[in-house]
């Protein structure tokens, strides 16, 4: 159901990038209907963090939600901020890379007590208050001791659940970005110039070239079709593949006629 946006509310958009978003409203769309279609493969029910099958689900379910709001940016020409949501989907994809593949250690588990640890010792230091997080943290203790987690995984560093897999006691997301594809740190670092908004050339020269636009928009779907492909096994709607086969076949078409 489309809803539209009252009168009232006030919107800034990005007047300077608007023109590349309506010369470029074909490929925008077919980005709308490719979320549609992942969003309509993830199962309604079944999402939770008691099994590695509710944690995928859990994890796709989210990715769909940064999808959208990185698309709802690109709509209203906020390229940085539709950077920006890519750079936290390029992250989830290479966490959800290790979730999936690393079943039988149990990743997914350690993911999440490593979450619950970052987490309880986050309130702690923001409110001073050990004794108010005290039951919380012996509910964490007791899902360590089950759940049979070597001493060499460091569950307070933030990709300490790694550490089994990438051999490190303190991966960084540079060595999670090695260990699955050398390249998705580059990509990674691109789009943290957006993200930190320090760099002087991005002040100056986001967006003057429409390919600084469509690098960005494809290496959105690029991500975004990794990260569904990779969560959810054995997807059969054809709508999905033939809904991915005619962005890029729009985007082949776009090179084509732009070169």
């Amino acid at each position: 159901m489309k809803r539209y946006i009252p009168e009232d509310v006030n919107i800034f958009f990005e007047e300077s990038n608007l023109e590349l978003v309506y010369e470029e409203k074909k490929l925008l769309k077919l980005v709308y209907e490719l979320i549609v279609s992942i969003e309509a493969n993830i199962p309604m029910s079944g999402g939770n963090f008691d099994t590695y099958e509710g944690c995928c689900i859990i994890w796709a379910r989210n990715i769909v939600t940064y999808a959208k709001e990185a698309y709802n940016n690109a709509q209203i020409g906020s390229f940085i901020s539709f950077a920006m949501m890519q750079r936290c989907i390029v992250e989830n994809y290479v966490c959800a890379c290790f979730i999936k593949r690393y079943k039988e250690e149990k990743l997914w588990k350690k993911w999440f007590l490593s979450s619950m640890t970052s987490t309880s010792n986050l309130m702690k230091k923001l409110t001073g208050r050990v004794d108010k997080y005290e039951q919380f943290q012996i509910d964490i203790d007791e899902l360590y001791h089950e759940s049979d987690i070597s001493a060499e995984c460091d569950l307070n560093s933030a990709y300490g659940w790694t550490s089994e897999i990438i051999k490190k006691k303190k991966p960084t997301f540079f060595d999670l970005c090695e260990y699955i594809d050398k390249s998705i740190y580059n990509d990674y670092r691109w789009l943290c110039d957006f993200s930190h908004g320090v760099n002087a050339i991005n002040k100056v020269y986001r967006f003057t070239f429409v390919h600084s636009y469509i690098n960005l928009l494809t290496n959105f779907v690029l991500y975004l079709q990794r990260s569904f492909e990779e969560l959810l096994d054995d997807i059969e709607d054809q709508s999905y593949w033939k809904q991915k086969q005619i962005f890029w076949d729009a985007m082949i078409e776009w090179e084509i006629e732009f070169n």
